[in-house]
């Protein structure tokens, strides 16, 4: 009996031995899990990271994109007042040139009766 006293003795502490490497394991699991969750953790960090970076160049991108319609609504508004302007003196140029054939005429009618009376004297 000492002989299966031995075996039991042995197979109790093979038992103790393997309930502490599953110990070993469970601890090791929750270690394994632990660092599965922070590297999921830092993984999701930078996804958010990036994502706000994102989120920010676009937010750039339209405020830009803003800036240069505000810009060419502007530019356009004052080409339209110089086209405009361009055409109000068109129209002052054309009265004035017209102006400047009546004076021409009448500067030539005054010439011509000046020339007719020193003819005539």
């Amino acid at each position: 009996m000492k002989h299966d006293e031995v075996s039991t003795e042995q197979l109790a502490a093979n038992l103790e031995k393997q309930v502490e490497q599953l110990r070993g394991t469970v601890t090791g699991s929750g270690l394994v899990d632990d660092a599965i969750e922070s590297a999921h953790g830092r993984e999701k960090a930078g996804l958010q990271k990036a994502l706000a970076a994102r989120i920010s160049e676009v937010q750039n991108l339209a405020a830009d994109v803003a800036y240069e319609r505000v810009k060419n609504k502007t530019q356009a508004e004052s080409i339209g007042q110089c086209l405009d302007e361009i055409d109000r003196l068109k129209r002052l140029v054309a009265l004035r040139t017209q102006d400047l054939a009546v004076y021409q005429k009448a500067l030539e009618d005054a010439d011509a009766r000046l020339e007719n009376r020193r003819n005539s004297v």
